[in-house]
């Protein structure tokens, strides 16, 4: 009589990893006190990241020092990967040169990820908010270093996928710190939906496999 066959159970579904995250700036530094400003603002963010989950890989900026600044938002990016060319992940940047731009997302199908913002959020950080409400027309309320690190923080989450509807700092930057980055339904959905995935690809290499098995 043969044995009963043990009874299969599912494998559990690896957690939902976030993308990491590195902060460069491009442009020449006016003052070693706009650089050390710098450095203690993203230490704040990154560690508010660092407490929802969000990994982030350097808690000290990348400095790139730039006679010219870049024309656009694509040449800003290009020039973190030829300094940087390894890392796979989201690229958060502050360009000098690209006025009040700011924009996040992630490129199909190569999944290059970013969060670049411009000379606004630039000023706003560096104690020149000044700067920021006259050269760009914004209102004294997007202009204070705590705004911007909210704009950057939103910008970082389009990096990781997702949306506006994501509520927290996706729906509302400005609030930065007083809300999440994203809900926590959102970055539920999210775990879910990266576990579907997962074990589409698991029984994928699972047929793959024992299709191998079979051939003659």
């Amino acid at each position: 009589m043969p044995l009963p066959c043990p009874p299969q159970t599912a494998p559990e579904p690896p957690p939902y990893r976030p993308t990491p995250i590195r902060l460069y700036v491009i442009g020449t530094m006016e003052t070693h006190n706009e650089q050390a400003l710098l450095v203690d603002r993203w230490l704040v963010l990154s560690e508010w990241l660092a407490q929802q989950g969000f990994p982030v890989e350097n808690t000290r900026p990348v400095f790139i020092s730039s006679a010219t600044t870049p024309p656009n938002w694509l040449a800003a990016l290009r020039e973190t990967e030829r300094v940087d060319p390894w890392f796979r992940g989201v690229r958060a940047i502050i360009a000098r040169g690209l006025g009040g731009f700011a924009a996040g997302g992630v490129d199909a199908p190569d999944g290059r990820a970013r969060a670049i913002l411009g000379d606004a959020a630039y000023y706003a950080l560096t104690g020149q908010s000044h700067r920021c409400e006259v050269d760009y027309r914004l209102p004294a309320f997007a202009c204070t270093w705590q705004a911007q690190l909210g704009a950057l923080a939103h910008e970082i989450g389009h990096g990781q996928g997702f949306q506006h509807d994501a509520g927290g700092v996706m729906e509302h930057w400005w609030r930065w710190p007083d809300v999440p980055l994203v809900s926590e339904e959102a970055f539920a959905e999210r775990r879910a939906r990266q576990a579907a995935v997962s074990q589409s690809t698991d029984l994928i290499s699972e047929v793959r496999r024992l299709l191998g098995q079979v051939r003659p």
